[in-house]
């Protein structure tokens, strides 16, 4: 298999690294991803700037930009240098993307943007608890695992998919793999007031606990934080249903 590796991370972080190593034996893999962190961009995309992209090793680019313009870029610009790739695994996130962080995530963002361009893609996060250090020894064995077997599914091909790796002590064992859906509960909206900023000016910073949003029944929210592996299956079409009313024409 060859595999295009990106995240929203930046190159010199563990989860890429534990990324790499997890995905060593299933095949080839080249990384393409921001030189500085954009966490929380979502799918945005660089239009009206110049973007640089500089090879930093065998394999490996950095680009100037967000990361679902690494994505194009590998399977465009770079497409002569790097070859074709089969799956694009964006990841492993420094932090859950979970229900409606599909929304806001640029890992996310990231394989979102290889499905539109037709390939296979998996977003992994690594959630954080507060007081539970990352055993990232231990998400790179999940990880290994979890790609495998999408990669031998025969269903998963052309498909979008989100994974969250549980935060577990070391002596708390893996509850197992939950395939959930998105939970579409808000997360928490709590802001701070910070100052006043001048004439009719507030500055406020939100302040809101991921740990306290809410956690619906069966969902990747629920099952994740009762110590599953969620994996979610997300979808590109927007279908309307036929069955909805019919607009006048205003004119």
């Amino acid at each position: 298999m060859r595999f295009l590796l990106t995240n929203d991370d930046g190159p010199d972080v563990a989860g890429l690294a534990a990324l790499q190593r997890a995905v060593a034996d299933l095949g080839e893999s080249t990384v393409v991803v921001p030189r500085d962190g954009t966490a929380s961009r979502g799918h945005a995309v660089t239009r009206d700037a110049v973007l640089s992209i500089e090879r930093t090793a065998d394999r490996q680019y950095v680009v100037d930009g967000l990361p679902a313009d690494c994505v194009r870029l590998a399977l465009t610009v770079l497409r002569d240098q790097i070859g074709p790739i089969d799956w694009v695994l964006a990841g492993i996130n420094h932090g859950a993307n979970l229900g409606v962080d599909v929304y806001y995530s640029g890992t996310v963002g990231a394989a979102r943007e290889a499905a539109i361009l037709g390939l296979s893609a998996i977003a992994l996060s690594q959630y954080y608890r507060r007081g539970v250090e990352p055993d990232w020894a231990r998400t790179e064995r999940w990880a290994g695992s979890i790609v495998r077997q999408m990669v031998d599914r025969s269903d998963a091909q052309a498909a979008l998919w989100n994974v969250n790796f549980p935060a577990l002590p070391a002596d708390q064992k893996l509850t197992g793999v939950a395939v959930c859906p998105v939970s579409t509960d808000p997360v928490p909206v709590v802001y701070e007031n910070v100052q006043p900023v001048g004439q009719g000016r507030l500055a406020v910073r939100y302040t809101g606990v991921y740990a306290d949003r809410a956690a619906r029944t069966d969902t990747d929210v629920q099952r994740l934080f009762a110590g599953w592996i969620t994996v979610t299956p997300l979808r590109l079409d927007a279908t309307a249903d036929a069955s909805e009313p019919a607009f006048r024409n205003p004119e």
